[in-house]
């Protein structure tokens, strides 16, 4: 079916754009909405709000726009979405095929006016293994789309409350309670419906806090966009939500917590912003990307990048914000301007496999233009895996240790636990996911100092790598470095 102009705007109620002047001029005139944690007075008093909002979006047709589907869509589905069922047309008025058929050209792009629209579902830019830059900005967008569609649904001003699991690191427990379809916020493919506790540093900011720059054009340095995007953003997916869920991206918009998680990652963001000097890139091409979503009423909603970097412009700020500490974890060159590497997995041929099963790597002492006695525990040890892959994405976590077996006592390993990784952003038929893999740093400065990784000893170091869960998919891991730098 052709879908002229006319015909959009007839079914959309409306004649243009909702731009991103319209939230301006609101912030100028208004008093900034405030999103506040979720353990907050304000946070809890705002979450029964967004529970009934999400229970009257769930309640529409899939094919709607201002539906809960629609709108989870718009971040990723997956492949087994039968598509030709949610714009179905059989049984319907003309008047209302004529409608979905709009529905349908907004959601997965086609013709209109004589020309091909671009589609807004999956379109979240996330990166297994390339530097994304998208990531926050696309993000920041999706987010006040959704928040002025709980607007129009219970008819009153709502500012989206943040998960604060860098304070409370335990699932809150309106979205546990009660436990059916009564509670719209109650999501069953979740890990912590039960146990709501987070893994202990799960939730530690302190990385992606500490870094100097956004990380735009710069591959000597992960920046701050990538660091939290690939370690506490996607650990926080992987140990909330099983494989139908947070922890793979067709299916983690479909669980309300997704939206508050986000919240707290752009409060990060923000937080970030606000302590660093000159903290976002210049680059013209980046400042001009667009974000396009579908809001009240079908009508598209955009925002570039460049329009969605002040917040007090969009008409919201948060209660709080973290405090930054900046090059905390810089690698500082070590000797002739080179970080060392003290030791490796290159005896390991073929790389390592995971899968199901937690997997032990002895690690070989790397030669040394001095005698490792001279190493000081004074100086900073990243250890790092690279080339991270997997077919499919795993759908789980992985917890990281050094010098310590599977089947040791809790508290030894806890006390040898390094940190964790994730391929959450691995999404099926996603063109920037290239077969290099992902590179994941992990700062086990902390085990050396306690002594837990012994440096007259490096040849006795061995890696302990735990799924956190059954994965859908083994993960290979090229090789396995510590880097030494004072």
């Amino acid at each position: 079916m052709h879908i002229n102009r006319r015909t959009a705007i007839g079914v959309l109620a409306s004649s243009a754009l909702v731009p991103w002047l319209h939230y301006a001029k609101n912030a100028r005139a208004q008093a900034l909405k405030v999103r506040h944690g979720a353990t907050t007075v304000q946070g809890k008093a705002a979450i029964l709000r967004y529970r009934e909002a999400v229970s009257m979006l769930k309640s529409r047709q899939r094919h709607d726009p201002t539906s809960w589907h629609f709108q989870a869509n718009t971040h990723w589905y997956p492949r087994t979405e039968n598509i030709e069922d949610i714009f179905s047309t059989v049984g319907v008025s003309p008047a209302e095929a004529q409608k979905i058929e709009v529905f349908r050209a907004l959601a997965l792009g086609g013709p209109m006016d004589g020309q091909n629209a671009d589609g807004v579902w999956r379109t979240c830019p996330h990166s297994a293994s390339s530097i994304n830059y998208d990531f926050l900005s696309w993000h920041r967008a999706y987010l006040l789309c959704i928040e002025t569609l709980i607007e129009s649904a219970i008819g009153e001003p709502f500012a989206m409350p943040y998960w604060d699991y860098t304070v409370a690191p335990s699932l809150p427990i309106e979205f546990r309670q009660p436990s059916n379809d009564t509670n719209a916020l109650y999501y069953e493919q979740r890990l912590l419906n039960d146990d709501p506790a987070l893994p202990i540093g799960a939730a530690d900011a302190s990385s992606s806090l500490s870094q100097e720059q956004f990380g735009f054009l710069d591959v000597t340095a992960s920046g701050f966009s990538l660091d939290i995007e690939s370690n506490l953003h996607g650990t926080i997916h992987v140990f909330t939500g099983t494989a139908g869920g947070m922890a793979d991206p067709s299916y983690a918009a479909r669980d309300p917590i997704f939206y508050l998680h986000h919240a707290a990652i752009d409060r990060l963001w923000e937080s970030w912003r606000r302590n660093i000097p000159d903290p976002d890139p210049t680059n013209s091409a980046w400042l001009a990307r667009t974000h396009r979503f579908i809001g009240v009423d079908g009508v598209p909603m955009t925002w570039s990048t460049e329009q969605i970097l002040d917040t007090p412009s969009l008409g919201y700020e948060y209660d709080t914000y973290e405090e930054v500490l900046v090059a905390a974890n810089e690698l500082r060159p070590f000797g002739l301007g080179t970080t060392l590497e003290i030791a490796n997995s290159r005896g390991q041929m073929g790389g390592i496999r995971v899968a199901s099963a937690p997997v032990e790597v002895p690690l070989a002492a790397a030669e040394l233009p001095f005698d490792a006695k001279q190493l000081t525990k004074q100086g900073t040890f990243v250890l790092t895996l690279e080339k991270v892959s997997a077919s499919a994405n795993p759908g789980v976590g992985y917890r990281v240790y050094l010098n310590t077996t599977s089947d040791s006592p809790p508290q030894e390993k806890a006390a040898s636990f390094a940190g964790f990784f994730n391929l959450f952003a691995l999404i099926e038929e996603h063109a920037e996911h290239g077969a290099d893999g992902k590179t994941v740093t992990i700062d086990v400065t902390p085990l050396v100092r306690k002594g837990v990784v012994e440096l007259t000893n490096l040849a006795a170091t061995t890696l302990l790598i735990e799924p956190n869960g059954e994965p859908a998919s083994a993960v290979s891991i090229d090789l396995v470095r510590i880097l030494y730098s004072e």
